[in-house]
C-alpha cells in the first residue's frame, strides 16, 4: 500500500479546499490602518465563472470602494469587453484587500497575512478559472506550494496550471499597470492579449481528471521480482520498438569520484505504469539492466538524458543506446524561457502535479556541489523508490505532451497512446490546435 503523507492532500485531490488557520494573521501585515476602505469585499456577480485577483486596491479604488476604475482597471476592463467578457458578471479580489500605500506591492509577509481571504473567495465562488494579475496575485495563489520563489510572474505567463486544489485553472498573466509601464509597449501588450485570451478559452475545458500517480508506481524490493520485471522488459516487447523513461538516484550529481554509487532506478513502461527498484550487487541483475540499456530498439526518455546517460558510463562500464528525448530540451525547443526546464516546474505547470520530494529532498542535497556525496543511505528506500518512480512516470508523460505539441512522429514506437492521450494528460495545450 502506498504510504499515507507522502504526497499533500492538495495534490490528490481537486474537490476541497484546505482550511487555513491563518485568520488571525489578518491584521499584523498593517495595511489595514492606513486604506480608507480596508478589508475590501468581493466583487462581481460570479455569474462568469472567472475569478480575477489583482495586487492590491490601487488609490483611486480604495478611496471609491470599486474594482479596477484606474487607469489600469479601465484598461483591463477594454481588453475583456473585446473578448466578450464583462468584468462585473466575473468576481475580482486582491492578493491584499487593503490598500498598499503608493501602490507598492506587497511584501511575502503581507501576502500570507491576507491568505485566508484568498481561501475563503476560492471556496465560495469555485470559479473554474483563476486569472492571476502579476506576481503578488501568483503568490498568493501558489506561493506556499512550490519549492522555487516566485520572484518575476514573466517565468510563468503564458502558461495554463491545472490546480488540483482549487480545481480550477490558474492563467498568470502581467499585471495591466507593467503592459502600461513597459518600454516596448507593443510588444507587451500584444503579449498580455494573447495571454488573455487563452485564459478565457479555457472557460469552455474541462479540467483533467486528476490522479493520484503514486498508485502507478510499482515498488520492487526483492531479487526475484527485479529480475522478473527485467526478463519481462527484455524479452516480452523485443519483437518491437517501444518507449520507456528510466531514472537514477544516486550519491551525488558527478560520478566521478570513486565513492559515488548508483542506488536505485526506475523504469516507465508506459504513461500508466512504471517500476523503481533498488540497485542490486549481483550479476544477474547488473546483467539484464545492462542489456536493458545497450538495446536500441528499446527508445528511452530523461530528464536531462547526460546525467543517466554518464552514470550509466562511469559506474555500469555500459554505453546507453537508443536515446530519443529529452524533456529537458523539450521544453527548451517549446518555449526558451530561463528557469522553466527542470521536471519539478514543469509537472506543476502541465498537470499541476506539486514538488513531491519533501521526505527525500534533505537526503539529495550536496553541500558543496555535484561531486560530493550526500546523505541518500539515510533515506527510507520506499519514499526513495517511491520518488524515483514518480520521476520516471511523469517524465514519459511530459515527453508525450511535448512531443505532440512539437509534432514529432512518435506513434510508430508507441502504437496506442489512448489511455491517457497526451490531451488528456494537458488538455489546456491543445485546444487551439487542429
Amino acid at each position: 500500500m502506498p504510504r499515507k503523507g507522502f504526497f499533500r492532500q492538495s495534490q490528490l485531490t481537486s474537490k476541497k479546499i484546505k482550511n487555513s488557520n491563518n485568520t488571525t494573521h489578518c491584521k499584523k501585515c498593517k495595511l489595514n490602518e492606513k486604506s480608507k476602505t480596508p478589508y475590501m469585499k468581493l466583487g462581481g456577480s460570479g455569474e462568469i465563472k472567472i475569478l480575477h485577483v489583482a495586487q492590491t486596491p490601487e488609490l483611486l479604488e480604495d478611496r471609491k470602494n470599486e474594482y479596477f476604475i484606474s487607469k489600469a482597471g479601465s484598461f483591463y476592463k477594454r481588453k475583456l469587453r473585446k473578448l466578450g467578457i464583462d468584468l462585473d458578471e466575473c468576481s475580482m479580489t486582491y492578493a491584499c484587500v487593503c490598500h498598499s500605500p503608493r501602490n507598492k506591492k506587497p511584501t511575502k509577509t503581507q501576502i500570507k497575512a491576507c491568505n485566508a481571504n484568498i481561501l475563503k473567495t476560492i471556496k465560495e465562488v469555485q470559479p473554474h478559472v483563476i486569472i492571476a494579475l502579476g506576481e503578488a496575485a501568483l503568490e498568493a495563489l501558489i506561493g506556499n506550494r512550490l519549492n522555487k520563489e516566485i520572484s518575476s510572474v514573466a517565468a510563468y505567463r503564458g502558461f495554463i496550471i491545472p490546480d488540483r486544489e482549487y480545481n480550477a485553472w490558474i492563467c498568470p498573466i502581467y499585471h495591466p499597470n507593467y503592459v502600461l509601464a513597459e518600454y516596448s509597449p507593443e510588444i507587451s501588450e500584444t503579449l498580455f492579449e494573447l495571454d488573455l485570451k487563452q485564459a478565457v478559452a479555457m472557460l469552455n475545458v474541462p479540467l483533467p481528471k486528476f490522479e493520484n500517480e503514486q498508485d502507478k508506481v510499482s515498488i520492487l524490493k526483492h531479487k526475484k521480482e527485479i529480475i522478473a520485471f527485467l526478463k519481462h522488459v527484455l524479452y516480452d516487447y523485443s519483437s518491437q520498438e517501444f518507449m520507456t523513461a528510466f531514472d537514477y538516484e544516486g550519491t551525488g550529481l558527478k560520478p566521478q569520484r570513486k565513492e559515488q554509487k548508483l542506488y536505485t532506478c526506475s523504469i516507465a513502461l508506459t504513461p500508466n505504469y512504471v517500476a523503481a527498484f533498488p540497485m542490486l550487487d549481483d550479476s544477474e541483475f547488473l546483467n539484464l539492466l545492462c542489456t536493458y540499456l545497450k538495446n536500441h530498439r528499446i527508445k528511452k526518455i530523461a530528464a536531462n538524458i547526460g546525467f543517466e546517460h554518464t552514470w550509466s558510463q562511469v559506474k555500469l562500464g555500459t554505453q546507453v543506446k537508443g536515446w530519443f528525448y529529452d524533456t529537458m530540451n523539450g521544453q527548451h525547443h517549446i518555449d526558451n524561457r530561463p528557469h522553466i526546464c527542470s521536471l519539478e516546474f514543469q509537472n506543476f505547470i502541465y498537470f499541476g502535479i506539486e514538488p513531491y520530494d519533501q521526505h527525500v529532498k534533505k537526503y539529495l542535497k550536496t553541500e558543496k556541489g555535484g561531486n560530493q556525496l550526500n546523505r541518500i543511505h539515510e533515506c527510507d528506500m520506499y519514499d526513495l523508490l517511491l520518488y524515483n518512480g514518480m520521476d520516471s512516470l511523469t517524465e514519459y508523460r511530459l515527453a508525450l505532451v511535448q512531443m505532440e505539441l512539437i509534432n514529432k512522429d512518435f506513434y510508430k514506437y508507441y502504437d496506442s497512446i489512448t489511455n491517457p492521450r497526451p490531451q488528456d494528460l494537458a488538455p489546456q495545450y491543445f485546444i487551439n490546435r487542429k
